[in-house]
Parts: C-alpha cells; sequence; structure tokens
C-alpha cells in the first residue's frame, strides 16, 4: 500500500527482516522508517548526529502526508472521533471502518489508508521525542 502523496514510500530492504517496502516519513530532525511488516526505526539527518540528507520539505502534521480526498477523510474522522469519546472501545478495527465509511461516505480502502498515515506519523513523532 502506498502512500497517498508521492515520495512517502519506498521499495527498500528492511534491515530488520529484509522485505522490501518501506513507508518513509521526514520529520524535522529525523526520517521514520517502517517496513510493510511494521518493523521501524529512525535515521538522523546529518546535522543531528546520523549520515541521512535532510530532504527540503518535512512533515508536521498528519495532512502532509495525505491528498486533498484523504485530508477531507481525515477531518470526518477527527469530528466523528470528537463527537464520541468511547468510540475506540466499543468497536473492533473492522467495525471502525465501517463506522467511519457509513458516517464519512468512504470506501474501506481510503478509510485505512488515511487510519495507517495517521498511525505511521504518530509512531513516527512519538519515537522523536522518546530518543
Amino acid at each position: 500500500m502506498a502512500a497517498c502523496k508521492a515520495g512517502f514510500f519506498e521499495q527498500t530492504p528492511c534491515p530488520s527482516c529484509g522485505v522490501v517496502g518501506q513507508f518513509i516519513i521526514p520529520l524535522e530532525e529525523a526520517v521514520y522508517l517502517e517496513c510493510i511488516r511494521g518493523h521501524g526505526r529512525h535515521e538522523f539527518y546529518a546535522g543531528f548526529g546520523g549520515t541521512r540528507p535532510k530532504p527540503q520539505q518535512v512533515v508536521r502534521s498528519v495532512e502532509d502526508l495525505l491528498c486533498t480526498k484523504h485530508r477531507e477523510l481525515y477531518l470526518c474522522i477527527r469530528r466523528v472521533l470528537a463527537k464520541d469519546s468511547l468510540f475506540n472501545e466499543q468497536a473492533d478495527a473492522i467495525g471502525q471502518i465501517n463506522y467511519f465509511c457509513r458516517h464519512c461516505n468512504a470506501d474501506e480502502q481510503s478509510v485505512y489508508t488515511v487510519l495507517k498515515m495517521m498511525t505511521l506519523y504518530h509512531k513516527a513523532v512519538r519515537g522523536v521525542i522518546c530518543v
């Protein structure tokens, strides 16, 4: 599965498992890479103790990862979550996706893509903060 915007997925092998295909989230101080099996790591840029060159554009919010269509869906999902604070505890993953499909008038793949990008972003940011 590739992200909606170009440049956030590359066909390189994961150093942990060797599977080809990694999501890339370029942050302010480091890039977060996660393979399609979920092995995640940070690589710091040259100015922050690493060797990787810093890209011109970095991701500062979930919206930066999404195209216009998925950005609108992301905002709808956030509105649904804001209205129902117990939502996360009341449904399994498939139930949540179906709920978002109905309330946001979206297909399952689009909902999955937005939820995946939200998860990747929060994992990426959490890791840099904890380093």
